[in-house]
């Protein structure tokens, strides 16, 4: 009599893994037609977007230039993860671009013409923004101090990580 009991509760055990595993499946399911759902409302709206203010009246459906379109609005070519070497190259190119400028002609300096400041006149603090060091795009004060007005009384705890990183980079680039 127990071997029959044991029998019929490992059978229900089996019928309610057997459900539980339905029920994911369905949920996978759910969440998969859902988001084709999402990706087929996305380009509905973008091809009407696209035919009714982009393409011009006179004009008949063009699929290559409704695919640079695409590209662009959907940006398939910029990098989803930019590294902290990666950054830390753009800083210091936008940097050695601003330098240069600097040097050339220090009184008709825009910053707004340029991505960086020169290095002499930006901030030396470093800050952890997006779990990247980076340098404090803020002006000093004055030519004395190497501080913005942020950062003028605040520990620059993270300038040694920075330093290391830095050496890292040089190392690489020889």
């Amino acid at each position: 009599m127990d071997l029959v009991i044991e029998e019929q509760i490992a059978d229900i055990d089996e019928i309610s893994e057997i459900s539980e595993i339905a029920e994911t499946t369905d949920t996978n399911n759910e969440i998969t037609n859902l988001l084709k759902s999402f990706n087929n409302l996305d380009n509905n709206i973008v091809k009407y977007i696209y035919i009714k203010y982009i393409m011009n009246k006179n004009e008949i459906y063009n699929t290559e230039k409704y695919k640079i379109y695409l590209n662009i609005i959907f940006s398939i070519e910029r990098p989803a993860i930019i590294t902290q070497k990666e950054s830390l190259e753009i800083n210091l190119q936008n940097m050695e671009i601003a330098n240069k400028a600097y040097d050339i002609n220090p009184a008709n300096f825009k910053i707004r013409d340029y991505d960086s400041l020169p290095d002499i006149k930006k901030c030396s603090f470093i800050r952890k923004h997006k779990n990247k060091y980076k340098r404090c795009e803020n002006g000093i004060l004055n030519v004395d101090s190497d501080m913005c007005y942020k950062h003028i009384n605040s520990i620059n705890m993270y300038w040694d990580r920075y330093c290391k990183v830095f050496e890292e980079f040089v190392k690489l680039k020889e």
